[in-house]
Formats: C-alpha cells, sequence, structure tokens
C-alpha cells in the first residue's frame, strides 16, 4: 500500500511539474525577443525625447514663417459705438464752423449710433511689394531650414549613441561569457588543487593561491553581470523598452571597408547637417540684415473706410474715405547705422563660426579615420594570434588525451584563446560604432 501511495505521489508531482512548465514556457518565450540594430533604431525615433523636441522646435519654425506671411494680409477692422449726446459739438470741423461763421453752436441732445468698418492693405513694405515675400518671410524660411537641418543633426547624434551602446553591450555580452568561462576554469583548478592538497602532492600555498584565484574569477565575473545590466539599461532607456525584458541581441554585420585615403573629407562635409544647418543661419542674418537696411526706403499703405451713424430715427449718415499713406523715415539720430552695423557684426559671427565648425568637423573626422585605421591594423593582427592559440589549444587537447597535460593546462589554453577572441571583439565593436560617425561610410548595422 505505501509503495502504491508514493507511486501516487510521484505521478501527482509529475503532473504539476508539467502543467507548471506548460505555464511558465510560454511566457519565457513570449517575453524573449530578438532584437536588431535596425529596430532599436525604429523605436528609438518613436521613443526618444531629443528627437520629439527637435521636431517641435522645425513646427514652431514653421509657425514663425505662416506668422509672418500672414502679417500682410488684407486685414479688415470693425469700430463702433452707441451712446447719449448732450451740448455742443467740439471737435475741430465744428469748432472752426461756428468760429467762421460767427455763430454759436445750437446745443442738441440725444442718443446715437456710429460704426466704421477699415480694410488696410500693405503696398509696399520690408522691401516688397504686396504679394511678393518680404525679407522677414526670406529669414523666417531660412529659419525652417536650420531648424531641419539641426533635427537631421538630432537623429545623427541619437543613431550615433545607439550604435555604441548597442555595440558596448555586444561586448559586455561578450565579456561576460568569457568571465564565466575564466570562472569555471578557476573553479576546476581550485577543484583539482583540493584534491591535490588532501593526496599532499602541492602546498597550502598553492591551494591558497588556487583559492585566491577562483575569488578573483567570481569577482571579475560579478563586474560583468553588473556591466551587462547597466548596458541594458542604457539600451532599454534609449529605445524606450522595459529594462526587465530578456533581449537577444543580433549578431554585427560587417563593417564597411574605410576609403584608400583622407581626401573624401572635404567632399564630403557638405553632407553634414551641422554645417548645412549654419549655412542656413547664415542665409537668415543676411535676410535680417537686407530688412534692417530696408527700413530707408518709403511704406506705402491702401487704407478704406466705411462709416455710418444716426440717431436710431430714420435718418442717418454715411462716410467713405480711402486714403494712399506713405511713410518715410527722415532722421533717426544714428540708431539705424547702430542697427546695421549689429546686423553686420552678427552676420560676420554666423560664418566665423561657420569655419570654426568647418574646421572642426574635419580635424574630427580625420582622427577618427586614423583610429579607424589603427583598429584595422590591431584586428588583423589579433587574426594570426588567435589562429595560433587555437592551434596551442588544440595541441594541449591531444596531449590531455595522452595524460601528458592535465585539464588544467586545456583550461587555460582554452581561456587564452578567449581572452585573444574578446580583444578582438572588443576592436571590432569599437571599430562598428566609431563607423557610425565617419562621414564617408554609409550606416552600418551593428
Amino acid at each position: 500500500m505505501a509503495s502504491v501511495a508514493h507511486q501516487r505521489l510521484s505521478w501527482q508531482r509529475v503532473i504539476v511539474l508539467t502543467a507548471l512548465l506548460s505555464i511558465l514556457l510560454p511566457a519565457l518565450a513570449v517575453a524573449r525577443k530578438t532584437l536588431t540594430f535596425e529596430k532599436c533604431w525604429e523605436l528609438a525615433c518613436q521613443n526618444h525625447p531629443a528627437l520629439q523636441l527637435s521636431q517641435l522646435d522645425v513646427e514652431v519654425a514653421k509657425s514663425q514663417l505662416e506668422s509672418q506671411r500672414s502679417s500682410r494680409n488684407l486685414a479688415l477692422t470693425f469700430k463702433g459705438e452707441s451712446g447719449y449726446f448732450t451740448g455742443q459739438g467740439i471737435g475741430a470741423s465744428a469748432l472752426i464752423t461756428s468760429l467762421n461763421n460767427g455763430t454759436p453752436q445750437i446745443a442738441s441732445r440725444g442718443e446715437y449710433f456710429n460704426g466704421k468698418i477699415s480694410a488696410e492693405l500693405p503696398l509696399y513694405s520690408q522691401g516688397a511689394f504686396w504679394g511678393m515675400p518680404t525679407l522677414q518671410e526670406k529669414a523666417a524660411a531660412w529659419g525652417v531650414t536650420a531648424a531641419e537641418f539641426d533635427a537631421a543633426q538630432s537623429k545623427t547624434q541619437l543613431r550615433q549613441n545607439l550604435s555604441a551602446a548597442y555595440a558596448d553591450l555586444l561586448l559586455k555580452q561578450s565579456s561576460l561569457s568569457f568571465k564565466e568561462e575564466i570562472a569555471t576554469a578557476a573553479a576546476l583548478s581550485l577543484q583539482q588543487a583540493k584534491g591535490n592538497y588532501r593526496a599532499e602532492r602541492i602546498s597550502l600555498y598553492d591551494l591558497e593561491n588556487a583559492t585566491q584565484q577562483h575569488e578573483q574569477a567570481q569577482q571579475d565575473l560579478f563586474r560583468a553581470q553588473q556591466a551587462t545590466a547597466q548596458g541594458r539599461s542604457l539600451l532599454a532607456l534609449v529605445t524606450g523598452l522595459p529594462d526587465d525584458l530578456t533581449w537577444d541581441l543580433a549578431e554585427p554585420s560587417v563593417v564597411a571597408p574605410l576609403p584608400p585615403d583622407t581626401s573624401f573629407i572635404l567632399d564630403t562635409l557638405t553632407n553634414d547637417p551641422r554645417l548645412k544647418a549654419q549655412r542656413a543661419r547664415i542665409e537668415a542674418a543676411k535676410r535680417d540684415l537686407d530688412l534692417i537696411r530696408s527700413k530707408r526706403l518709403p511704406e506705402l499703405t491702401l487704407t478704406s473706410d466705411y462709416g455710418l451713424g444716426g440717431d436710431y430715427g430714420e435718418s442717418f449718415n454715411e462716410q467713405f474715405t480711402a486714403t494712399l499713406k506713405m511713410q518715410l523715415p527722415l532722421i533717426d539720430f544714428g540708431h539705424l547705422d547702430h542697427q546695421v552695423r549689429e546686423a553686420r557684426q552678427q552676420l560676420a559671427t554666423e560664418e566665423a563660426r561657420y569655419n570654426s565648425m568647418a574646421l572642426t568637423i574635419q580635424s574630427e573626422q580625420l582622427e577618427l579615420y586614423y583610429t579607424l585605421s589603427d583598429l584595422e591594423r590591431q584586428q588583423r593582427q589579433l587574426d594570426g594570434k588567435i589562429t595560433l592559440a587555437r592551434k596551442g589549444q588544440h595541441q594541449k587537447e591531444v596531449e590531455a588525451d595522452q595524460s601528458l597535460a592535465t585539464m588544467i593546462d586545456v583550461a587555460q589554453a582554452k581561456a587564452a584563446v578567449a581572452a585573444l577572441q574578446l580583444e578582438w571583439e572588443q576592436i571590432y565593436y569599437s571599430r562598428v560604432a566609431l563607423s557610425q560617425q565617419l562621414l564617408s561610410t554609409p550606416p552600418t548595422e551593428p
């Protein structure tokens, strides 16, 4: 009976365990996702606030341009009043008429109303006739161009940062695997050291040395785990994914080779969005200077008024006027000249900023080119070292099969290969991240 009860209990445990696995395994499969760099980039474009802010700046610049365009539209206004009047007129026309005729005004009283519709159309202002773009509109249009290139630069910078974070996480995961292999080898060495010490084949000092190596390997493994978790958090912060999601990052693609020389840098500077935005600011500063100069020109405005007034009786009065107004500045005691000098200084500042920016970008690109060239050279050297190390590992494995080498020797040979492979991956992922910053190379999926 006890045997039957025990079998029933065992079957119950198997059923419960199977049910739990059937529930947990699909959940784990759903939570685990494979992320490519392009998928991360798509998520970053949707969630990162820097891109959202740059797009808002573009919308603000476009709104300012539309505001400038609508400022010269035909404007209609209405003014009206209604009230009670008693006494004599004190307006200029009433006073002059009364004094010239030598007759006193007759006092009047009663309710009244009047209203006036006015239309105003700027025919010529800001250096342009009506219907043509003004200098302020041109400056605002260049402001939109500058904002769009600033948004492109924000997108480029975010892609570079994302590429660096993605490559860094791949490197940290590779380093974690390497630290796990070292920790495994250290644990195996410690286990063998304990057996040799009990067999009195090694001294206590050798045992303590193996113990310290094992502890150091465990500490290095813990640091690698922390660094990997930090890399995941950084990538999650950029892309907007939950930090606790289990990810499988896609393997990197091949990095594009470098151009044979640095002559491409001068040609590709024209495609840099930072310089394009700065050129747009220079053009906007030129339009601002022209706008200030245009203040010396006359402004023409056409106005038309239609008024209607009465005493709420059967009779009322009408009035219609059409006027062409001209405004011409005569003397401002040097104020306009000061504004022109200020605008010239602002234009010179923007041009100097462009030259400085171009020189800085050119220097950065040259340094980046030579850094990538050196990384390529180091990677080629490591290819040969890894080949030799793998041959040495194979030799140790053969010797271990013939009892000519211990498992410690094999583990150390594997650790040497893993160390060289980790160094190779560090250089490769650095190339992946830096290649995104080189203007000549197309975007590379890390």
